[in-house]
């Protein structure tokens, strides 16, 4: 990988042809007067062109790492079924060890084995974070975090919002006068009395909000 040009007004010139710009347009956003000849010379300047071809490249591969993708291998590990990369019973497995008092005994364990690369789809193989073996054969096999894939796919979604509810609540007002019960419900509290209803003028507030 070559990098930027050592010559800023090049590298500007060569980053304005990867964006698609003719030569002469590239040749002034680099910062030099129009000029067809001078610019169609530069642009067949080899390091330029080797510039040029790299900055189009990389973009490339950056296109690559789209949303969708991401999306793609997030699901497959958040749906991921370990069954599909493991098989482990009904056979059984036996082997031979001490016990306490130093007697070789067998020992009778359900089989576990791992399910040939060949036959795993594409989607388990992304899930798989790892596999091993150790020294004495013993292989293990290491999921991504399937829970957080799930979580991450579920605030994509928006699923994971919190709702907050409206406390700012606005009153309106009505011109029709409130009746006793209405005015106790609105305004009087249950350990105290009302004498009497309201005067009949008295603006009639109703609860909404906007």
């Amino acid at each position: 990988m070559m990098g930027p040009l050592a010559n800023q007004r090049h590298e500007r010139f060569a980053q304005a042809l990867a964006q698609g710009k003719t030569a002469t347009e590239a040749y002034v956003l680099a910062g030099y007067k129009a000029n067809d000849g001078n610019a169609s010379s530069m642009k067949g300047n080899e390091r330029i062109s080797a510039r040029v071809q790299e900055i189009v490249g990389r973009a490339a591969e950056r296109a690559e790492v789209s949303l969708e993708r991401v999306l793609r291998e997030l699901a497959a590990i958040a749906f991921s079924n370990i069954t599909k990369a493991v098989t482990w019973g009904p056979s059984v497995l036996v082997r031979e060890e001490e016990d306490e008092d130093g007697q070789r005994v067998k020992v009778i364990t359900s089989a576990v084995s791992l399910v040939p690369s060949d036959n795993l789809d594409a989607n388990t193989v992304a899930a798989i974070a790892a596999v091993s073996q150790g020294p004495t054969g013993t292989l293990r096999i290491k999921m991504h975090d399937k829970l957080a894939a799930l979580v991450a796919l579920g605030k994509h979604l928006g699923m994971f919002v919190q709702r907050t509810h409206n406390t700012n609540v606005h009153w309106g007002i009505s011109d029709e006068p409130m009746s006793a019960d209405e005015w106790k419900k609105r305004y009087v509290t249950p350990h105290l009395e009302l004498s009497g209803p309201p005067a009949q003028d008295a603006p009639r507030y109703a609860g909404g909000t906007h």
